[in-house]
This record gives structure tokens, C-alpha cells and sequence, in this order.
């Protein structure tokens, strides 16, 4: 029987640092490893760090906000109204234009530099 173990969301930003980090210690990562760091390569849109940092300020700014969707808006670093709407699909709610507008606001401090 497996340990209680706790699960934890990571942003794809986390994983690709926790593979880094795996894959420097190994001589030769396998290929799922190799498989998930090319994933989160080219997904992993922002920092570890600074994903979090954007999770919490979402969570703490905008109630509605949960955790697995904060998790969700790090990820995917939406720029447009839509694309929130989308994240928010599944949910019993719906967000008003205000908090949208701030969830854009706020995701703009994050986004990548090009």
C-alpha cells in the first residue's frame, strides 16, 4: 500500500525546473523525462518563481479565483477575454467583466518579453 503521499499543483514553469534539475543529476535522463522537458519547454511560458508569485496574487485579489485555476491562468497566460472566459468554462459561475479585466491586468505584469 502506497504512503500517504500529498498531492501539490505545479505550474509547467515548476516542472521544467524540476526536470532540470533531475536531468543534471542523471547521466541519461529517460525518455519520458525527455519527452516532459520538451513539453514544458515549449509550454512553460514564464519562471517558477514568478508563476507563483502571479498564482498567489490572483488567488488573493480575486476571490473566485481557486487554486486550480490560478494554476490553470499561470500556465496558459491568457491575453484575452476569451481566453479567460475559456479557463472558466467548467465552472459553476461565471466571472463578471471586471474581474476578467483585472485576471487580464494582473496576468500582464507576467507575461514573457518578446
Amino acid at each position: 500500500m502506497m504512503a500517504d503521499k500529498k498531492l501539490k499543483l505545479v505550474t509547467t514553469a515548476e516542472v521544467k525546473e524540476i526536470l532540470l534539475r533531475e536531468m543534471d543529476e542523471r547521466i541519461e535522463p529517460t525518455n519520458e523525462q525527455k519527452y516532459a522537458r520538451e513539453h514544458a519547454d515549449r509550454f512553460g511560458k514564464s519562471k517558477g518563481a514568478e508563476a507563483v508569485e502571479l498564482i498567489d496574487g490572483l488567488m488573493e485579489k480575486i476571490p473566485r479565483v481557486k487554486e486550480h485555476l490560478a494554476y490553470k491562468i499561470a500556465d496558459i497566460l491568457p491575453e484575452h477575454p476569451d481566453d479567460v472566459k475559456a479557463i472558466f468554462a467548467r465552472e459553476r459561475y461565471s466571472l463578471a467583466e471586471e474581474e476578467i479585466k483585472e485576471i487580464l491586468d494582473i496576468v500582464k505584469e507576467y507575461l514573457p518579453e518578446e
